[in-house]
């Protein structure tokens, strides 16, 4: 009866927490102990006899545990091409932060398995060639595809998608469009960052979440680049032309950063109009899925954008 067990997190009330006791009136009491009747019609739990047909058990596994790739080669052959691709360039980049050529080697082989274009391409892009283990098999031609698998054509609620509003500079930042930006975001239920060159707060005291040091494309659903007319912080020590080939001006290395992966990743984007970013980035204004204009106009163009989750059509 003591409640100090493993994971016990309940405030208890009373003096004694055992059974049988006299300083709490005999509580805690059993469940079922206010029920009238026998004793075995008090019992919380009854158990009720059952008969089991006669049968024997074993220790095996059911004879679907040996297949461990059909439901890969589903998901694989599912998806649209673009996805397929994406999903080809997703392994090559994992794989290629491995230096041991033989653990490469040997999950491309296992890819072979699942299916042989997604082998191949993968192969291909790691410098390698397809071999079949000893107790490798080809992959099943009799499996059927889902729709369900592929996000092309599909839309999803708003809710909870996290957008990053990055801005040139902290001392100077129009916090006016900003803070307008932000609610605007957050009367949708979506979550908005605000990302600066560094942490202090903007001149009316909004927070800044994130600096350009920390803030990376993969933990926005979408960015909008505010305030991009005027040019970004330089880093001390950094070339003033780093990733401004065009000579759009002198824009923040990690803002170009930024921007070139979330165009990349197939994210929605938006930026000012008479923002250098999209140059310093090689961002092309005119692909699908991204805006150009007042945030909080092409706002909402963004958010129509992000329901589809990613803009797959900017690499169709």
């Amino acid at each position: 009866m003591l409640r100090d067990g493993f994971h016990q997190h309940g405030v208890q009330e009373g003096v004694a927490p055992y059974k049988p006791n006299s300083l709490d009136g005999g509580c805690p009491f059993f469940a079922g102990a206010d029920r009238p009747g026998s004793e075995e019609e008090k019992q919380a739990l009854i158990d009720i006899p059952q008969h089991i047909a006669e049968s024997q058990m074993v220790r095996r596994h059911a004879q679907s545990f040996d297949d461990h790739f059909s439901q890969a080669t589903m998901f694989y052959r599912s998806l649209s091409p673009v996805e397929q691709e994406h999903t080809i360039q997703g392994y090559a980049f994992e794989l290629g932060k491995c230096y041991e050529t033989t653990v490469r080697q040997r999950q491309v082989n296992q890819l072979a398995k699942i299916d042989t274009n997604l082998a191949n391409r993968v192969a291909e892009l790691l410098g390698l060639e397809v071999s079949v283990d000893d107790d490798g098999a080809a992959p099943r031609d009799d499996i059927m595809t889902s729709p369900a698998l592929s996000q092309v054509g599909q839309t999803w609620p708003l809710d909870g998608r996290v957008i990053g509003i990055a801005i040139a500079d902290n001392a100077t930042a129009d916090t006016t469009r900003i803070n307008q930006l932000r609610t605007v975001i957050a009367n949708r239920k979506m979550v908005p960052v605000v990302i600066a060159p560094n942490a202090d707060p903007l001149p009316d005291g909004t927070p800044v979440q994130k600096t350009y040091l920390v803030g990376r494309s993969v933990e926005y659903d979408a960015v909008i680049f505010v305030d991009g007319a005027s040019p970004a912080t330089q880093t001390p020590g950094t070339d003033a032309k780093v990733g401004d080939p065009t000579g759009s001006g002198n824009v923040d290395p990690r803002l170009v950063l930024l921007a070139a992966e979330t165009f990349r990743h197939a994210k929605a984007m938006a930026f000012d109009a008479a923002s250098p970013v999209p140059a310093a980035a090689g961002v092309d204004t005119q692909a699908p899925g991204v805006f150009v204009g007042e945030p909080d106009v092409v706002a909402e163009h963004v958010f129509e954008a992000l329901r589809s989750h990613r803009v797959w059509e900017r690499f169709a």
